[in-house]
C-alpha cells in the first residue's frame, strides 16, 4: 500500500478482520480500510479477495463501492472501500416508530439485493448487522465475504457459519437444495419478520411468512416478487400473500380512496344542513 493510506481510529472489527477510518493521500478524501489476516483465521487468502472482486463487480448506490485491494507487509489482505456513516438495520428499526418509515428502509435493502441477484450474486449473510441505515435514508449492504456467483449455486453444508436466526434452511444443512436466490429471500423475510412490532400489520406478517417457507419453491422465487407484494400494500392494494376479510377489504378501499370519500361526506353533510335548514326537501 506505500504510504498513500494513512489509518486513523478503528471503526469495526471482527474475528478475522479490522476496519479503519483511513485517510487517502493521493486523492484527499477519508476512506474506510479493511485488513484481513487470513493465516490466523485459517482460510485461503483467495477466499478474503473474493469479497473485494464481487464488490468491484456490482455498481448501485446500496452497495459500498471498493476502491483499492492489495497485501501488507507479512501477508495480510487489505482494500479500500468508500467511508460510509449509518447505524445498524437492527438499531434503527427499534427508534423507528414509523412503519411506513421501516418500511420504505427495507424496500432499498430489498431492491438492492435484488439488484445483486440480476448481477449474478447471492449475499448468503444478510441480517440487520450487515446492513446500514444512513442519516439521509440511505441504505448500504456489507459483509459481501460470503457472497457467492448464482451460477456456481452451492449445495447445502457448505456454508453453515452466519447469523443462524437469518439462515435458510437449505444454509444449514436442514435441506438439500442448492444455496440459491432464495436463500437470500428467506434472511429478508426474517429482517421484515423483526421489523414489525406486535399486531402491526397482518398482510405484511403474511408476506414475511411466505418468505421464510422451509421449503424453496414456497418462497417468492425472486426478490422482486416480495418487492412488489410490499409495493401493493403500501399503496393499498390486495397483496398475493394474504387473503383479506371483507371488512379488511374495505378498510384498504377507505384508505386508498379517503380523500374522494371525504369530499363525498361533506357534500352528503352539506345537503343534509340545507335540507334541515329549508325545513323541505334538498334542491
Amino acid at each position: 500500500m506505500s504510504t498513500r493510506y494513512q489509518l486513523g481510529s478503528e471503526l469495526a472489527r471482527g474475528e478475522t478482520a479490522v476496519v479503519y477510518a483511513a485517510w487517502d493521500k493521493h486523492l484527499n478524501r477519508k476512506v474506510a480500510f479493511k485488513i484481513v489476516d487470513a493465516r490466523r483465521a485459517g482460510i485461503d487468502a483467495g477466499e478474503v479477495l473474493q469479497e473485494a472482486k464481487t464488490l468491484a463487480r456490482l455498481e448501485h448506490a446500496g452497495i459500498v463501492p471498493i476502491y483499492d485491494a492489495g497485501r501488507l507487509p507479512g501477508g495480510r489482505l487489505y482494500y479500500v472501500m468508500r467511508f460510509v456513516q449509518g447505524e445498524p438495520l437492527g438499531a434503527f428499526f427499534a427508534r423507528e416508530n414509523s412503519l411506513f418509515a421501516r418500511l420504505r428502509i427495507f424496500q432499498k435493502v430489498c431492491d438492492t439485493v435484488a439488484f445483486a441477484h440480476d448481477s449474478g450474486v447471492v449475499h448468503r449473510n444478510l441480517n440487520p448487522q450487515s446492513i446500514l441505515a444512513g442519516n439521509f435514508g440511505e441504505v448500504f449492504i456489507i459483509d459481501w465475504g460470503r457472497a457467492e456467483w448464482l451460477a456456481a449455486a452451492s449445495s447445502a453444508g457448505a456454508f453453515i457459519s452466519g447469523t443462524s436466526h437469518y439462515l435458510a434452511p437449505e444454509q444449514t444443512g436442514e435441506r438439500s437444495d442448492p444455496v440459491d436466490g432464495r436463500a437470500d429471500v428467506f434472511s429478508l423475510g426474517a429482517i421484515l419478520r423483526d421489523l414489525l412490532r406486535e399486531g402491526e400489520s397482518r398482510p405484511l406478517a403474511a408476506i414475511a411468512r411466505k418468505a421464510l417457507s422451509p421449503d424453496p419453491i414456497d418462497r417468492y422465487q425472486h426478490v422482486q416478487y416480495l418487492v412488489d407484494d410490499l409495493t401493493r400494500f403500501l399503496d393499498h392494494l390486495p397483496v398475493s400473500a394474504y387473503d383479506e376479510t371483507l371488512l379488511e377489504r374495505a378498510g384498504r378501499f377507505a384508505a386508498r380512496h379517503r380523500v374522494l370519500l371525504l369530499v363525498l361526506a361533506v357534500y352528503a353533510l352539506v345537503r343534509l344542513t340545507i335540507f334541515l335548514l329549508s325545513g323541505g326537501p334538498i334542491p
